[in-house]
């Protein structure tokens, strides 16, 4: 899957100024209420706000700026572009949002709780002509989450949690650990937006992004994105001591797609290969 992560962030920052209006869903409540207690789909817009926020404090240390977007991470989700025209499938008449443009829509979905249930959710998108910033068939949707693997998805909405099963046609980027023959899959990793991976943690556990552009600025490069079982997290690079990276060439025809990407981190015995989607320019 390719995508222009660009979009995705500025959709999130037109939905800033309607996390407000993301409502609770209390355990029971009168018919009459169903429609205000669905929760919504909004994006939590954390790295917009470490953006401002290190551009506000210029002498603020990576330490305190990842413990500031982790804190902000816990209470509001991690925004994951998910390619689910699934969504946009299901809605031929998706709702306006009070308060916000004419483009902005929401859109019914309902998803199964893991364990069991039915939780019916509003996913908030900007349409763009009649589609949610689709392209060669791709429809973006922003949903906060602190945890995403191929089978479940954490999400966060209206200050609450939500361990959800992940529908099949909500799609991410992944990255995974392949071994010497570039066929088998070691490990995977849910990508929450598009970029070249920085390697894995000595144990191979975790992975590691780059903070994405921002408004087409390469705004901080002394923080990770660190991506792991526990969840998603902000990392000092300093301390990390990845090993440099080099893409593979003359790969054999059926190594994989040919979208994807070949790149070994380290050399000798303790390097290895990551397997991924060239991010697109």
């Amino acid at each position: 899957m390719r995508r222009l992560f660009i979009f995705a962030l500025m959709t999130a920052v037109s939905l800033s100024h309607v996390r407000g209006a993301s409502a609770q869903t209390p355990a029971r409540a009168p018919r009459g209420r169903a429609a205000a207690r669905v929760p919504r789909i909004i994006a939590a817009n954390v790295l917009e706000s470490m953006y401002f926020k290190e551009r506000a404090e210029s002498d603020i240390s990576p330490a305190a700026l990842a413990a500031y977007g982790n804190a902000l991470v816990a209470r509001r989700g991690f925004d994951h572009t998910f390619d689910a025209c699934v969504i946009l499938k299901a809605n031929r008449n998706p709702r306006p949002v009070p308060g916000a443009s004419a483009e902005m829509k929401a859109f019914a979905y309902p998803v199964r709780g893991v364990g069991g249930g039915r939780v019916n959710f509003q996913f908030v998108t900007d349409l763009i002509d009649d589609t949610a910033g689709a392209m060669s068939g791709e429809c973006f949707f922003v949903v906060p989450a602190l945890r995403v693997t191929k089978r479940e998805m954490h999400v966060v909405s209206g200050g609450r949690r939500y361990r959800l099963e992940r529908p099949p046609g909500f799609l991410l980027d992944e990255a995974s650990l392949v071994d010497e023959t570039l066929k088998q899959v070691l490990r995977t990793w849910q990508l929450p937006y598009q970029a070249f991976p920085l390697g894995l943690s000595p144990d191979r556990a975790k992975l590691y992004l780059p903070l994405p552009n921002f408004d087409g600025e390469a705004w901080d490069d002394k923080l990770a994105v660190e991506i792991s079982d526990a969840g998603v997290r902000f990392v000092p690079r300093a301390g990390l001591n990845l090993p440099k990276g080099e893409a593979l060439t003359g790969l054999p025809p059926d190594s994989g797609d040919t979208h994807l990407e070949f790149r070994r981190f380290g050399t000798g015995s303790q390097s290895y290969v990551l397997r991924f989607s060239g991010p697109c320019t």
